[in-house]
């Protein structure tokens, strides 16, 4: 079979162009650095780091050192099998029953509310502290250095008072020291970093079992609350799936 044909069953297995010729490169040259990975497949190194750390946490490829280098071999093809049985698995249990909630006619209602410019953000954010109880998850993906910049001082009286709330938190952050401070602002607050390649353009907030908001940054900024039982089970499982993909290998 050759190498055009093999790529091809790999991609509807699921993976991308990129996934496919690096573990396929991997598997045909053994051992390699990131440097060869990219010579070999053609793709630019700035992608290729996603790619690998993707492979990585499916259990496709793992790190090695040789002579001080850390190089990536791929894992036997049997380990494909773990990876689909894996990927029917959050399949079945997750996306499934929430998209099976979407074709559910109750429920079917949502509400929608907007908010603009600062003043308008301020009473969102409020009416957060107002319907939070301690205990309650709190499921949000940002970039902490746009959001912080948007509107300081009101922002971190915001972060002061909803830490007293003991809420239940995971957060999905971007912006470099700022976000390393939140994994020291509580024991119980889960945070996991995205990559820096990555841009994030909007905070997203999920308070299951029926809120999601949608709050753009810049000069003018916007939000958009949704109230809907269907749609935020529908996000907080694109969440956890996010969320299982950055390993906490990658957080250390």
């Amino acid at each position: 079979m050759q190498g055009s044909a093999k790529k091809l069953l790999l991609q509807s297995f699921g993976w991308d162009e990129s996934e496919a010729a690096t573990y396929l490169s991997c598997l045909q040259n053994g051992p390699q650095t990131v440097l060869k990975i990219a010579n070999a497949t053609g793709i630019p190194r700035s992608s290729l780091y996603l790619t690998i750390n993707r492979l990585v946490s499916e259990g496709a490829l793992r790190e090695v050192y040789i002579r001080m280098k850390k190089m990536y071999v791929a894992e036997k093809p049997q380990i494909l099998q773990q990876v689909a049985q894996a990927k029917y698995q959050l399949l079945s249990e997750k996306l499934v029953p929430s998209l099976e909630l979407l074709c559910q006619s109750n429920n079917s209602n949502v509400d929608i509310s907007t908010f603009r410019d600062r003043l308008g953000i301020r009473t969102l954010y409020s009416d957060i502290l107002n319907f939070l109880k301690p205990g309650d998850e709190y499921l949000c993906i940002s970039d902490t250095e746009k959001w912080l910049r948007d509107d300081t001082d009101f922002f971190q009286a915001y972060l002061k008072k909803r830490i007293r709330l003991r809420t239940k938190d995971r957060l999905i952050l971007q912006g470099g020291k700022i976000a390393e401070k939140y994994k020291g602002f509580r024991k119980d607050m889960s945070v996991r970093s995205l990559p820096h390649s990555i841009e994030v353009r909007t905070c997203q907030i999920i308070l299951p079992p029926t809120k999601v908001i949608f709050h753009t940054f810049g000069p003018h900024p916007q939000a958009v609350m949704l109230q809907n039982e269907n749609i935020t089970a529908m996000q907080e499982t694109l969440f956890e799936t996010l969320w299982c993909s950055l390993s906490l290998k990658e957080q250390n």
